[in-house]
């Protein structure tokens, strides 16, 4: 194998928490989850290809998993962690996604972080 170093852009994160327990142990266990996908290439991921198979079956199970998306995705993509609940969306700047967070519904709590591709202590490429 040969590495390559891959430059990534470190986007400002939006992180929203729609405050929904989602069992991993029911997602995986459901008859509706996919299992046949096909495999992600590094390539293809960087040009923004590739889905959760989860979430399909997380949002007929936990609709305010869906309503959450729904609603930011207005404003950038949004995309669940794992098996969820909590999503998040990519943003230029650290005010728009600052912004995004302000308008918020309160019933969600949601905070801003900035990706990182390395490790600031050991300078080490995370991929």
């Amino acid at each position: 194998d040969k590495f390559t170093t891959l430059k990534l852009a470190e986007p400002w994160y939006l992180i929203i928490n729609p405050r929904v327990f989602v069992s991993t142990a029911q997602i995986f266990a459901s008859k509706d989850l996919t299992r046949d996908c096909h495999p992600l290439t590094i390539r293809a991921f960087q040009q923004g290809e590739g889905e959760n198979v989860c979430q399909p079956v997380v949002c007929a199970l936990y609709p305010e998993i869906q309503q959450a998306i729904d609603w930011l995705n207005n404003f950038s993509l949004a995309r669940m962690t794992g098996t969820g609940g909590c999503l998040f969306a990519a943003f230029d700047s650290f005010e728009k996604a600052n912004e995004v967070n302000a308008l918020r519904p309160e019933k969600w709590s949601g905070y801003v972080a900035r990706g990182m591709n390395t490790n600031p202590v050991t300078s080490t490429c995370f991929i």
